[in-house]
This record gives C-alpha cells, sequence and structure tokens, in this order.
C-alpha cells in the first residue's frame, strides 16, 4: 500500500506538506485562513492541530505541519483532511471526501 507520506517514528522531520486542490486547480489560500489539519490515529483517536500556509518556490501555495514533540511517537497508518475555515465558513481537502494517509515506521524513539 502506498502512502501519501512516510516519517519515523519519533521524528520530526520532514514536515507534513500537503498541496490542496479543487477540480485539479490549487486552491489560493489567503490571509486570515484558519487551517487545520483533522487527524485520525490508528486506534481511532483523533486530535485537530494547526497547520501554516507556505508557498513553494514557483508561488503554489501549500500548506505544512511542522511536526511537534509527541506527534510522531504512535506507529501506523493515521489518516486526516485539511480544515480552511474564512469568513465562518469551512472547506475540507481533499475536496472529493477522501483522506490523506500517512504512516508513521516504527523506530526508536529518542
Amino acid at each position: 500500500m502506498s502512502y501519501d507520506y512516510e516519517i519515523g517514528q519519533g521524528d520530526l522531520e520532514p514536515p507534513l506538506e500537503i498541496y490542496l486542490a479543487v477540480n485539479g486547480e490549487a486552491f489560493a489560500l489567503l490571509p486570515g485562513d484558519t487551517i487545520s489539519l483533522e487527524w485520525r490515529l490508528p486506534g481511532g483517536a483523533t486530535r485537530s492541530v494547526p497547520m501554516t500556509a507556505e508557498l513553494d518556490i514557483d508561488g503554489v501555495p501549500f500548506v505544512r505541519r511542522t511536526w511537534e514533540a509527541g506527534d510522531t511517537d504512535l506507529p501506523g497508518v493515521h489518516v486526516g483532511e485539511v480544515v480552511v475555515e474564512r469568513g465562518g465558513r469551512q472547506r475540507t481537502f481533499p475536496s472529493d471526501k477522501s483522506v490523506f494517509k500517512w504512516k508513521i515506521n516504527v523506530g526508536i524513539i529518542p
């Protein structure tokens, strides 16, 4: 099975970076947007964590989760969706109502 992203247990790099699109076109992120990752951990627990808006070298917007201590401690398959809140309205990504999947591989936590 393939995943959108993989990282080692306990690692904090590289960050999770996700390009948001609607019908194949980049979704414009605006100043004032509130961006979060709604995240389901293995076992079913959920978390909501902030993400930041960034631009790549070509000026295409994407969102980033810079991992914090504890974020990558639980190995297994994690799923989530990005929520962009703008003007009191929410938009979720992927826009087709699927989920992003990433895996934290078993390792030795320092």
